[in-house]
């Protein structure tokens, strides 16, 4: 299988210092096996000089404890370093324009794939560079000492790679299956906690969970079959190993009996043998320990190599006074797994200053129009699009999404980052201010991790309105679903809310509750093949346009 080295210059280095420790490892095997067998036929032979060895063995004995302490210090070091470049190029593709993956196999690669990267690391590459140099090394001083032994170690290693490659190979489309196996369930669940509230009141949770329990259970299936390949290239490796030891000792002791070798040569080459494929057997069992690490480097590294989307809302210009006129001509959306357009030809305007609704069952794409607007969802990233969105430019909107999710660990921390007054003196007041437009001025200083859903989507809309109010050049607030799951105290609240930035900022929603979308001047049908926008004059009835509704400037 095709291996990545190193990914960084910090990986580099990182590779020059391993190779240099496991030479001083192997230097220190040498010194330490030519100790013990000097001193082993010395004490058949006469009197060793015990001095000698014993400096020569605590010599060779400290030096391979610092190259493996070395090793390890310089590995863990490299593991860490290249996480960080690794996750700091995945976030940054992320915030730049997306990447056309599920957010649940993005946090799985970020987080637990990439951890799995130590492993790679601290045992796949210095048992690469140790396979590389340690068995030459030593190889070369049983040479030294004697010739046939040395012949036996070279024919035999080779067996290794060929039985290892076949049994790789193998076990690299077991790995990648596993893989696989292990994205599905994350983004099945992220999608399954986001649209819980919607199962449970469709009655459809039950299907859902039963649906996530057989993705759960084909990982499970995967991950066995690739420890049943990874168990039999262990065995393999072991078998050989021993084979090819036990061949270099009947060897030596058939010289040893009819005295045409040494006893310290014959010591030395027995010691030192098993050295030569322990290497190779480390390199198996870290082969398998680093497979995950692999395939969620190469995932993530083809994260940033997949091109930016292009957004179809112009960049951030000069901020620009009052609000927002937005215009969206021919706006088709795909996706590549669904059949047909979620949104096809959609057209509308909406008046600066005014509130529109988009309206459309559950699934016709509502949420992707609001999305398109803010620049959160692109063309090329997972989707196709197109169409053109002008009035309005990047950073020029506030956002309501429908499930939000806090940055800060306070309510007012939260409020006054996205209001752009983290850290000012008023950035308390205009949090307060905010939330007591909502409803909500008993959480300013509520942490953010405790927040229940419905709390949680009155601080995302005091957040948003605060932004509009404090932020130069917004002209747009897009609200999806704000209302939601809300007791109609609280969703009143935020209605009133809404409705007094009409004038003042140009409001486009989506809204289920009939209340809600009351507030529009105008309804949006979204889907493919929907019908035209409908100004109030010629909904049915009128209703928008009735008296008592709240809406202002027919």
């Amino acid at each position: 299988m095709k291996r990545a080295l190193a990914v960084s210059p910090a990986g580099k280095r990182a590779l020059y210092l391993l190779g240099l420790l496991a030479a001083a490892k192997a230097a220190g095997l040498v010194l330490l096996a030519s100790a013990v067998a000097a001193g082993i036929a010395g004490l058949a032979g006469g009197g060793p000089d015990w001095p000698r060895l014993l400096a020569e063995g605590a010599a060779g004995a400290v030096l391979r404890s610092l190259a493996a302490w070395g090793q390890e210090t310089v590995a863990q070091r490299a593991a860490a370093g290249v996480k960080n470049e690794v996750r700091a190029a995945l976030a940054d593709k992320m915030l730049g324009g997306g990447t056309g993956t599920g957010q649940g196999t993005l946090s799985v690669l970020a987080t637990r794939g990439l951890d799995a990267l130590d492993d790679y690391y601290t045992k796949y590459l210095p048992a690469v560079l140790t396979c590389a140099v340690v068995p030459l090394l030593v190889g070369l001083r049983i040479l030294a000492a004697d010739w046939i032994s040395a012949l036996v170690v070279v024919l035999t290693p080779p067996l290794v790679p060929v039985f290892m490659i076949l049994i790789g190979l193998h076990t690299e489309v077991k790995a990648k299956a596993a893989a696989a196996a292990l994205h599905r369930p994350s983004d099945h669940l992220l999608e399954l906690a986001r649209g819980l509230p919607v199962l449970v009141g469709l009655g459809r949770a039950g299907a859902q969970t039963r649906a996530l329990a057989d993705v759960a259970r084909a990982y499970r299936t995967r991950t066995m079959a690739t420890l049943r390949v990874a168990f039999l290239s262990s065995l393999a490796l072991e078998l050989i190993a021993t084979i090819s030891v036990a061949l270099v000792a009947v060897f030596i002791g058939v010289r040893l009996v009819h005295g045409d070798m040494g006893l310290e040569a014959g010591l030395l080459a027995l010691i030192l043998a098993p050295e030569c494929y322990q290497p190779l057997r480390d390199l198996g069992a870290a082969h398998h320990a680093s497979e995950d690490g692999i395939e969620a480097l190469r995932r993530t590294g083809e994260v940033p190599r997949t091109p930016a989307g292009r957004a179809l809302v112009p960049p951030a210009g000069a901020p620009a006074a009052g609000a927002a006129k937005v215009e969206v001509r021919s706006l088709a959306v795909a996706y590549p797994d669904r059949p047909g357009p979620a949104v096809s030809g959609l057209d509308f305007t909406v008046p600066a200053g005014s509130i529109a609704a988009l309206t459309g069952p559950s699934g016709s794409g509502k949420s992707t129009v609001l999305e398109i607007l803010a620049g959160l969802r692109r063309d090329g990233a997972g989707a196709d699009i197109a169409g053109t969105v002008s009035g309005i430019g990047a950073g020029a909107v506030a956002w309501i999404p429908q499930h939000p999710v806090p940055a800060a660990s306070t309510v007012a921390a939260e409020v006054a980052l996205y209001a752009g007054l983290a850290g000012s003196p008023q950035a308390r007041a205009a949090a307060e201010q905010a939330l007591a437009r909502v409803d909500a001025a008993g959480l300013l200083d509520a942490d953010t991790s405790a927040l229940s859903p419905g709390e949680l989507r009155r601080v995302a809309v005091a957040r948003a309105l605060a932004r509009a109010e404090h932020v130069p050049g917004v002209g747009l607030l897009l609200a999806d679903e704000p209302t939601a799951h809300l007791d109609p105290d609280s969703a009143r609240a935020i209605e009133q809310a809404l409705a007094g930035l009409r004038g003042r900022v140009t409001v486009i929603l989506v809204a289920h509750d009939p209340a809600t979308a009351a507030l529009a001047d105008q309804l949006i049908p979204v889907g493919a093949g929907a019908a035209p926008a409908l100004p109030p004059a010629d909904l049915p009835g009128n209703a928008l346009s009735s008296p008592g509704n709240g809406v202002i400037g027919q």
